[in-house]
């Protein structure tokens, strides 16, 4: 199992719940009929209210956006992050393999032939 694996699955679950949220905001906004939002919109800005509603779902869509190219985001950090781990570890292996190599050739090196030994 990857480190991540809990990061990635909290952050799934923030993006469930930070898009529900959003869209029962926009359908309470939307579906009433005098909520409070749209007569303050309406008071301020001097719109209609069918402009107001039309200015919340755009506002209601680009926070959509925002959150789901933020979770994408954090998606690609995490697939860097395990790849980067993956190549992390075979460049300590291949070290160690030579390594080992480098001790294999040393101790070739130094060996001893006893044929050549003189009692």
């Amino acid at each position: 199992m990857n480190s991540s694996f809990l990061t990635k699955h909290l952050s799934k679950l923030s993006l469930v719940i930070n898009l529900t949220i959003t869209i029962l905001v926009w359908l309470y906004i939307i579906g009433t009929s005098d909520p409070l939002l749209i007569n303050l919109v309406r008071s301020y800005a001097l719109i209609s209210m069918d402009s107001a509603k039309i200015i919340i779902t755009v506002i209601c869509g680009i926070w959509v956006i925002k959150s789901i190219t933020a979770y994408e985001a954090k998606v690609i950090q995490f697939v860097q992050a395990d790849l980067l781990k993956s190549i992390l570890k075979e460049l300590q292996s291949s070290r160690k393999a030579k390594e080992i190599d480098k001790m294999d050739s040393l101790r070739d090196d130094a060996s001893i032939d006893l044929r050549d030994v003189k009692f």
